[in-house]
């Protein structure tokens, strides 16, 4: 055992021998005053190659107990700069549980292992577990859709159309939910359910989920720029996501598991709303869906590439567009320009960005007097917003960059020249660019 590991067990192994069993699995306390409960969660156990649900519950001084923990042990990995420091808090949060969860196992079912050995097990299978190869199944909201379809690394499809999903689905839910059983019945067979499915690496379940969260929110927000471009910004097309707010019964679920069939399946809930699905049929028969299919391959074959930079802007600019607060679409789009525009090292950051926009911004055919000022205009909200002097700012500067940016991407995505751009490494671009100065 590394000395990182004994460290987070000794951190864990603590919290855990102070706490009783009662105490870590606490009924909702509805009836009792001035007692809030803190956490909750379900873990799916494989205890001996049998499979078992457990489910933790925390309030008050425990739950800040546990918390305390998570944080503690997130400390603990960032010192050791090992393999594991980047591991997310929510990753954290999973495998602690887990060990709660075992703790709790163990104590009902009279079984006398010792302490340190159920939270070394619990760890092993987690937090400094072998990473392998999951498959995630997403809900994702706000789609339409009939035959699969196939964007970067993920697979969109109707759940009722995926055999081993609603296999999987029907083997881990609950036979005798009947109520749920039906919404998976009547959810699943007109196109508005969509789940997006890829394949990660990851140490544990919950790590593959989060993983597949991330690279599905960030390819969802590059289909609704390129939809809301295409469509010229239609006013009632739904933002997709992955978050469902509806808050009724669910329809269908996340389903994550290894090669073993080994995973989860958690309860997920859709309702059609008032607003127009992306119609993904349409979408992929689109100029926008050949071009980004190429750009991704380029990026693919040479990861440090304009191509690549371009995914990263797209992302943010589809973030942007997602949002109602003006001064929270401006950091979107700033933030998009500096993911886009080939940046060297970490000086004068600002200089750069606004030098390289305006050269861009010329080849493009946009002002660049005006891009310039537009630019240095820009940082200074973004700069009042985030230290506090300013808490938003009108609809005219998200617009005006908005607009800028749009042509640069029409530029690098259809025009012969800027298409050229892609395949070349961002130093090569950022000397080509600022050559145009003279």
């Amino acid at each position: 055992m590394s000395n990182i590991a004994r460290q987070v067990q000794e951190c864990v192994e603590h919290f855990l021998g102070r706490a009783t069993v009662p105490e870590l699995q606490a009924g909702f306390p509805t009836d009792r005053v001035g007692i809030t409960h803190w956490h909750f969660s379900i873990h799916k156990l494989y205890i001996d190659d049998k499979e078992f649900d457990q489910g933790i519950g925390l309030i008050n001084e425990v739950a800040l107990g546990f918390f305390g923990v998570i944080e503690n042990v997130c400390e603990i990995l960032s010192k050791g700069k090992s393999e594991h420091y980047l591991i997310p808090d929510k990753i954290v949060q999973a495998a602690i549980g887990e060990c709660v969860a075992r703790r709790l196992w163990h104590s009902w079912n009279n079984d006398a292992a010792p302490l340190d050995e159920i939270v070394r097990s619990a760890l092993s299978a987690t937090l400094f577990a072998e990473q392998r190869s999951f498959t995630v199944s997403l809900p994702v909201y706000g789609l339409w859709i009939d035959e699969q379809v196939g964007f970067r690394e993920v697979r969109y499809e109707r759940p009722d159309r995926s055999m081993k999903y609603r296999e999987l689905v029907s083997k881990y839910d609950p036979p005798n939910n009947e109520s749920h059983e039906s919404d998976l019945a009547v959810g699943q067979s007109d196109g508005f359910d969509v789940i997006a499915t890829l394949q990660c690496d990851a140490r544990f379940v919950d790590e593959a989920i989060l993983s597949a969260e991330q690279v599905v929110s960030r390819d969802l927000a590059i289909i609704f720029y390129c939809a809301m471009r295409d469509y010229h910004g239609a006013p009632h097309l739904r933002v997709p996501s992955l978050k469902n707010e509806s808050r009724i019964p669910p329809t269908f679920s996340v389903v994550a598991y290894d090669q073993n069939e080994r995973g989860l399946v958690r309860p997920a809930g859709f309702t059609i709303g008032t607003e127009t699905p992306l119609h993904m049929p349409q979408w992929v028969s689109s100029k926008w869906y050949g071009m980004l299919t190429t750009v991704n391959q380029i990026s693919k074959e040479q990861q440090s590439s304009v191509a690549a930079k371009l995914l990263d802007a797209l992302s943010w600019l589809g973030r942007s567009l997602s949002e109602d607060e003006n001064s929270t679409r401006l950091l979107y789009q700033i933030t998009a320009l500096e993911h886009l525009l080939p940046i060297e090292g970490k000086d004068e950051k600002v200089l750069q960005v606004t030098m390289l926009t305006t050269m861009l911004a010329g080849i493009v055919g946009f002002d660049k007097k005006r891009a310039y000022r537009m630019v240095r205009r820009a940082y200074t909200v973004r700069s009042e917003v985030v230290h506090g002097s300013r808490m938003t700012t009108s609809n005219y500067e998200p617009e005006r960059i908005g607009r800028l940016l749009d042509q640069i991407v029409d530029y690098l995505l259809f025009h012969d020249e800027g298409m050229t751009k892609l395949s070349m490494r961002p130093s090569d671009w950022h000397g080509e660019l600022m050559s145009s100065l003279f």
